[in-house]
């Protein structure tokens, strides 16, 4: 199957000039955008196939990347600016999959993929006579490539589903920026990419009605914000999120209770430097229960 989806944009931004506001400012962003796309599956018996995906997608800025005024994080006083100048993002992707089905309720697949982006949007460092500001900006591009893996097993009462995507990028970068850059680091990962993702659901029945499982996040050590002048990259530290979950599923009614974020993993910011790894961030987001009723009439 194949096809071709043609669009044409228009995304406007209007804005008060911050130094005369008696002035009007705006970002106008448009053009025709041709979108192909190719997939093709070829079985081999009941419980084999291989799969093929090519495609052209795109990325469009959203509105604070977009406008050109700075505001404060809550966590951190971390200033952010907007930037007018950005363009879209293009993506060629191509992904190569393998599919083995032991039974008709069980899954093994294997992924290959691969991404071409062109003027992907990264979240970088400017140069500033006080305090820490950071903008956006489009770099030359970025490939990207990995293999995902993926397991859907069923026996007995108990239900298993993992899946684990590693991943490594690559940034070019061009000096012929609207912005003052002075990135440290030319050698690094895209931007808010990470190397690893792991998630695992195992989930049992009770009974005909009810179910209990536990659900566990892995997110790999990523790139936040990019260095400058010198002082190292700034990386998010890698994260764990377990969550207890039971279902109880009655002919109109419907009652499910959430334990989340059962170990609390901080979110940590680490800058390198020459002394080592100084933490720049750092918080908790705490335990929470929920408990979620719905009935239907």
């Amino acid at each position: 199957s194949g096809g071709v989806r043609i669009e044409n944009p228009l995304q406007i931004i209007t804005y008060k000039d911050q130094f005369s506001p008696t002035f009007t400012r705006q970002n106008v962003i448009n053009g025709v955008e041709v979108l192909p796309y190719l997939n093709s599956k070829f079985k081999f018996g009941q419980k084999i196939q291989l799969k093929t995906s090519t495609s052209l997608t795109t990325i469009r800025p959203r509105f604070r990347e977009l406008t050109p005024f700075i505001y404060t994080e809550v966590f951190a006083g971390s200033k952010i600016q907007g930037n007018p100048n950005l363009i879209n993002t293009k993506l060629y992707n191509g992904d190569l999959t393998f599919e083995f089905f032991p039974t008709h309720s069980d899954i093994i697949a294997l992924t290959l993929f691969g991404k071409r982006i062109l003027n992907p949007i990264e979240r970088v460092n400017v140069a500033t006579a006080s305090g820490r500001l950071e903008t956006y900006q489009n770099s030359v591009g970025s490939n990207v490539y990995g293999l995902e893996f993926e397991v859907k097993k069923k026996f007995n009462d108990w239900s298993l589903d993992y899946n684990l995507s590693l991943l490594n990028s690559d940034i070019e970068i061009s000096d012929n920026t609207g912005s003052s850059v002075v990135v440290t680091n030319l050698n690094r990962p895209l931007q808010g990419s990470t190397p690893i993702l792991s998630n695992l659901d195992v989930f049992h029945n009770l009974s005909e009605e009810s179910n209990l499982g536990i659900t566990y996040n892995y997110i790999g050590r990523k790139l936040s914000s990019v260095g400058i002048f010198g002082l190292g990259d700034i990386y998010q530290s890698q994260q764990h999120f377990l969550n207890l979950i039971w279902n109880l599923e009655k002919d109109k009614y419907n009652l499910s209770v959430r334990l989340n974020n059962i170990l609390d993993t901080p979110f940590r910011l680490e800058q390198n430097s020459d002394i080592g790894s100084v933490v720049t961030n750092e918080f908790t987001n705490g335990v929470d229960a929920s408990i979620r009723f719905t009935y239907k009439f």
